[in-house]
């Protein structure tokens, strides 16, 4: 197989760095370096694409503060006979961190419906909700402790522009693994990941109805992020969610957009002692 001038290059500086580095450290260690070495560049492109979302996947787990933003919604919900409900509504949507360290829990406060201002606090029920859009879906296909259920190939795109598409199955040896999704065995989902970052762009799966409804899940979503700053860092936070059933003449919708994004700040009061 022939090789570019820069290919040539690479493995060059490669070999030397790895020699320069080899006279410096006891053998165990320059053995285990040497392994890791081969482990690396013996992975695919397709390996290698995975690896970084992993690491990018627990990186935002890991580093995202508490957020807010502004959330607008349309929400639908018809049994394809008399009942229909549309509704448009916003809300303010809170990512919070409650403990150093601790999982990222999604509240959403409604604030308007249908134009009409909502009182802070009260309750609203939407004809449907979804929550999960801030790494649920990622965190499914995208952690070191199940990656091993999927199988993920990259899709040839006729205009690529800067994304790679990642097309993602269950592994035919998940049913002898741990931690592996069965009972959505049949699902399918597509990753579009920016080619120069590798950090995930739009992130959608499909489910059959039957398979969906038992478990309380949307037989379609599908989440698009975009770079946000927030603070002195820099975050790929989704910008719209889109969740969606269709079962005979029954359907339901739920589109959010997502804009606005700021660390969330909490105001306490501290009142004088009782005398």
């Amino acid at each position: 197989m022939l090789k570019s001038p820069t290919e040539d290059r690479l493995t060059l500086r490669i070999g030397v760095a790895s020699l320069l580095f080899a006279t410096l450290l006891p053998s165990h260690v320059t053995a285990q370096t040497s392994t890791r070495l081969r482990s690396l560049f013996n992975k695919s492109p397709v390996d290698r694409i995975v690896d970084q979302l992993v690491e990018n996947a627990s990186s935002f787990r890991a580093t995202l503060p508490s957020i807010t933003a502004h959330e607008t919604i349309e929400s639908d919900a018809s049994d394809g006979w008399l009942i229909k409900r549309h509704v448009k509504a916003e809300a303010t949507m809170r990512v919070l961190r409650k403990t150093p360290g601790g999982p990222l829990e999604e509240s959403r406060e409604i604030t308007v419906i249908d134009g009409k201002p909502v009182k802070p606090g009260k309750h609203i029920d939407l004809p449907t909700n979804l929550l999960g859009g801030f790494g649920s879906l990622s965190n499914f296909f995208f952690t070191s402790t199940n990656r091993h259920c999927f199988n993920y190939s990259l899709v040839p795109r006729e205009n690529p522009d800067g994304v790679l598409e990642l097309q993602i199955t269950l592994s035919p040896d998940a049913a002898s693994l741990a931690n592996c999704p069965m009972e959505w065995a049949r699902f399918n989902a597509v990753a579009l990941v920016n080619s120069e970052s590798h950090q995930l762009m739009r992130l959608e799966w499909s489910i059959p109805n039957e398979d969906a409804v038992p478990f309380h899940r949307w037989p379609f979503a599908s989440v698009d992020l975009a770079p946000v700053e927030v603070g002195d860092k820099t975050f790929w936070l989704p910008t719209t969610v889109i969740g969606r059933s269709i079962n005979g003449k029954a359907r339901a919708d739920w589109v959010s957009h997502y804009s606005d994004y700021h660390r969330f700040t909490a105001i306490v009061n501290i009142l004088p002692a009782s005398p």
